[in-house]
This record gives structure tokens, sequence and C-alpha cells, in this order.
């Protein structure tokens, strides 16, 4: 299986090169075709094969420009990994058909918030689109498909991980991944000094806040491994893991990351009934305090810097908070949105009907409406709850440790939404639902009934069934 893995990512690499050339010189439907087709093949070989080549896209894709499809005041981009998801979706869906196995969907405790956030979504924004609200239907329609896209890979991937040695393999090629993205943003900002600021590879534009959220819940979920490794040699990995992600992390410079990281911290040593490893890891980042680069620590000082500003006839030390640029425009955004949502506060304005804001709850309120962010809350509420429930029965060992890592995970990402678009931007949303995805086949390995065929007795069945 780790040589198969190995032949898929190289497989998939050299698609992708021949992709990225193909959509430079211009020949975007050859570079989606050549694409679909590993990927499909992959995929009907055996849909973990396909969930590899996932794992990897999901970061490592380039965009794809489409000038025939225009978009109100943007162009419009396709994402190979949007491309992924979808054949991988598609092709699983005909197996599932052909094989009869439709019937056998497995259930889990987030699939009726899902159901019930995607179909408040849809409609709402149907709405807003006869209302007049939604001002673009074409884009959002793709900005509902992409909501659609994250859930439908984690049915995907509910539905077909039946074993934790599944799991297992396939978070070793989200680890591969994570090492790759690191050597790139590392090389890229530190090293060559490329870029001003660490960002994701192949982005059209900068994006330094995707990558400090995917970090952020890359390096949760090393944190809680390696809070529940049993070996010195996994305990030395982890660490060796989360010490690297910390430098293309903290040059970021993403005020928003930096403060997401500190109650996904806080999670692991509160939830963890290990707390020696947590402290342990604190101690040694406040002795690496001092070697803080100076660019993070000009950004955090700019957070706090001329926050009070003398008004005439004031006594000194007296006067008006004023906030940065950017903080300031970021609440007058949030304020309009409040305004524009008070006129449909049940279902909102429909996806795009308030314009583009920087934060995914205020955007799901002005959007979907105090219905939309409920659903949204009954989704994080029972996945949290769920995961909670699996981690007080899972032994100690790696399975317990990955769903440490996927609650402090959320907790960070929960924050890291305040100030931006999180759980729609693919490179953290996917890896994201991927996750809960695995841990989600988990729950239903643990706490699913199986159903026992009459003529089988209990003295008949293997000990592992029978317990």
């Amino acid at each position: 299986m780790l040589g198969a893995m190995l032949l898929v990512f190289m497989c998939f690499g050299f698609v992708i090169y021949l992709a990225s050339q193909a959509s430079f010189a211009g020949a975007n439907l050859v570079a989606i075709i050549c694409v679909a087709s590993i990927i499909l093949l992959f995929t009907l070989i055996d849909v973990e094969f396909g969930i590899y080549c996932l794992m990897a896209g999901m970061l490592l894709s380039p965009e794809i420009r489409f000038d025939f499809i225009q978009l109100t005041r943007r162009d419009f981009f396709i994402r190979i990994d949007d491309i992924m998801i979808l054949t991988v979706g598609v092709a699983w869906f005909a197996q599932a058909v052909a094989k009869g196995k439709l019937s056998l969907l497995k259930d889990s405790p987030l699939n009726w918030p899902i159901l019930t956030f995607t179909f408040l979504t849809a409609l709402s924004t149907a709405r807003g689109t006869f209302t007049g609200a939604v001002g673009s239907p074409i884009t959002a329609f793709f900005y509902v498909l992409k909501f659609t896209e994250f859930f439908l890979l984690y049915f995907l991937i509910i539905n077909n991980i039946k074993t934790e040695e599944q799991v297992k393999r396939i978070m070793t090629s989200y680890f591969l991944t994570v090492v790759m993205v690191v050597a790139w943003a590392t090389w890229t900002t530190i090293i060559t000094g490329e870029f001003g600021r660490a960002t994701t590879p192949f982005e059209t534009d900068e994006e330094p806040a995707t990558l400090g959220g995917y970090l952020l819940f890359s390096f949760c979920l090393a944190f809680g491994l390696l809070t529940h490794a049993t070996s010195i040699v996994s305990r030395v990995t982890y660490l060796a893991l989360m010490a690297a992600i910390i430098p293309p992390f903290l040059y970021t410079l993403s005020r928003g990351s930096y403060l997401a990281f500190i109650p996904s911290f806080f999670a692991v040593f509160l939830l963890s009934r290990r707390r020696a490893i947590p402290i342990i890891v604190l101690i040694i980042a406040c002795f690496a305090i001092p070697w803080i680069p100076a660019a993070t620590i000009q950004r955090v000082e700019y957070t706090f810097e001329n926050r009070l500003e003398p008004v005439r006839g004031e006594k000194p030390g007296e006067g008006q908070i004023v906030l940065d640029p950017s903080s300031a425009a970021r609440l007058q955004r949030y304020k309009g949105v409040l305004w524009q949502w008070a006129y449909r506060p049940l279902l909102g304005q429909g996806v795009t009907g308030v314009g583009f804001v920087d934060s995914q709850i205020v955007r799901v309120l002005g959007e979907v409406g105090i219905l939309g962010l409920c659903s949204l809350i009954w989704i994080f509420k029972s996945l949290l709850q769920s995961t909670i429930r699996l981690y007080r029965v899972l032994p100690d060992g790696y399975m317990r440790g990955l769903v440490l890592g996927l609650m402090s995970g959320t907790v960070g990402l929960l924050f890291h939404s305040s100030t931006a678009n999180t759980f729609t931007i693919v490179r953290i949303a996917g890896p994201f639902w991927a996750v809960c995805g695995l841990i989600m086949a988990v729950y239903n390995i643990y706490f699913q009934p199986r159903s026992v065929p009459a003529r089988v007795t209990t003295r008949s069945l293997p000990a592992k069934v029978t317990k």
C-alpha cells in the first residue's frame, strides 16, 4: 500500500505538471481533461487512491482561468481540486449505483445538520435571486456549489472508510502534503524572500490568511497526535513537524491566525487527559520567544499601537479609541451586513447577496439569516459532541490523538472564521471536512450498531465483534 501511495503521488504530480503547462499555454480544456481522466482512473481502481489525490490536490493544485464565463467584478477561476472533488464524487456514486450499494449509505451525527444547512443555503439563494438581492445568479450558483463540494467530500470519505488502517494511510498522505506546503512556504518566504508573506502554492494572488488557517489546523492535528503518541519515534516525528510549521506560520503575518492559535492550544490542554506534553510544549514556546521574527512582532504591535487618539479639549491621557484602517474597514463592513440582515432576518439575502464579507460568521448571518447561522452552529455542536464522546472511549494511541487534534483544530478554525471566510476557502475547508469524514468513520466503527444474521449466534462471532 505504501508503494501504491507513492505511485499515486508521482503520477498525480506528473499530471498536475502537464495540466499547469497546458493551462499556461491557454489549453484549459486539455488541462481539465488530463486531471479528470487520471483521477477518474484511480478512483475506479480504488476510491482510497482517489482520496490520496484529493489530499494532495487540495493544496498543490493550480488555478485555471476561464474567460468565457463572466462574473460580476471578478475573473472566473476553476481550481484543479474542484474538478477532483466532483470527479471522485461522481466516480464513487457511479460505483455505488453499479454495485447496488446506495441503500447502504452510512448515517452520522452530522448528516441532518449538513443537509439542513445546504437546503437553507439553496432556498435563501433562490429567493434572493427572484427578489433581486443576489446580483449575479451565476456567481451565487458557484458559491453554493462550493459548499456542496465540501459536504460531498465528507460523505464520500465517511462512506468509503471502513478500518482504522485506512485512516492512518490517508492521514499519511495528508501529512506528506503538509511537509510539501511547509517546504514551499519556507523556501519562497524565508530563504529566497520571493514573497513578502508566506502563502499557499499556485495562488493567483497571495493568500497568507489561507495558509495561516491551514497550518493552524495541521499544527493542531500534529499536536494531538504528539500528546497521545506511544513511541519515541512518533513523538520526535510529530514534534519535528510542529517545529517546521511554526516559521512559515509566523511569516503569514495573519493576525486572525495568531489569535486563533491561542484557543486551539488551550483546547488541547483542557481536553487532553495527558497535560504534561502541552505544558512542555508551552515551556519550549516561551523559551523561543526571543527568536520570533521582527516582521511578526511589528505586525502584532501594529494592531495595538496608536489606539488612543487625543480629542481637542480633553485632558491628557483621555481620548477616543481609534482602529487601524484594516480593522476599521472590517467593522464598518460588519455594520453594513447587519443592516442588510435586518430586512430579512430569517433567511437572509442569499449567497453573495450582501457582497464580500471577511468573516464567515457575519457572512452566514447576512446571507442565510438566523436560520442558517443556527444550522451552522448545529453542525459544529454535533461535531464537537461526537468527537468528545469518541475521545472518551478510544484507547490511548493514534486515533485518540487524531480526535484530540480535530477538536482543537475545530476550535481554532471557529475563531479564525471570525475574521476570514474560513469554511468557504477550499484549502482550509477541504482538509477540514476530509479529516471530519475520517473521524466520523471511526465514530461509526465504535458506535453504529452492526446487523447480525439471524442464524449467527454470539458464540460463533469473533471475540472483537462480540465485544
